[in-house]
């Protein structure tokens, strides 16, 4: 009788209907694995996308209420500035109808940018004041876009001169 080889004897030889078998059950697994992780992604998407949205809602609120605190605190100012009397200034009957007849919260802008203006440097002033005047009416961005323009003209043609023409032969 032929006597058994140790590794015959220890495991039956694989059969070929189990293997495809196994393959099949790992497929399955697989694919649902698949589906749960398809499902799982969808889910984060979906959430992602609500986040983004209410981020942005709640960032346009915030620029929403950052615009209304500065009005509310040009208001505070104005109220602190009323409560607190100023030794120069003049109580006539005629001044407080000059005032009133005008916007006080618009006046008191005109307050706080004078203030303002006040504690700049020389250089400063000087620097404000040729802007508001450069940048005041239409005609003078007109006159200065003109300029720069020119200015941009003068330096091709002078570049394409000496580029393009033989310089003068010296004398």
């Amino acid at each position: 009788s032929p006597s058994p080889s140790p590794s015959s004897s220890s495991s039956p030889p694989p059969q070929r209907g189990a293997g495809v078998q196994d393959d099949g059950a790992m497929l399955k697994i697989i694919c649902s694995q698949r589906d749960r992780f398809r499902m799982r992604i969808q889910q984060l998407e979906a959430e992602q996308i609500t986040a983004h949205n209410m981020r942005k809602d709640l960032q346009h609120q915030m620029k929403k209420l950052r615009g209304e605190n500065i009005q509310l605190y040009e208001k505070l100012q104005y109220v602190r500035s009323m409560k607190t009397p100023n030794p120069n200034t003049n109580t006539d009957s005629k001044d407080i109808e000059e005032r009133g007849a005008e916007n006080p919260f618009h006046l008191f802008k005109q307050r706080q940018k004078e203030a303002h203006f006040n504690s700049l440097s020389p250089y400063e002033k000087l620097v404000h004041m040729g802007w508001e005047f450069v940048f005041s009416k239409n005609s003078h961005r007109v006159i200065l876009f003109g300029y720069c323009l020119f200015l941009h003209f003068l330096v091709f043609v002078t570049l394409w001169r000496h580029t393009h023409l033989p310089s003068c032969p010296p004398h």
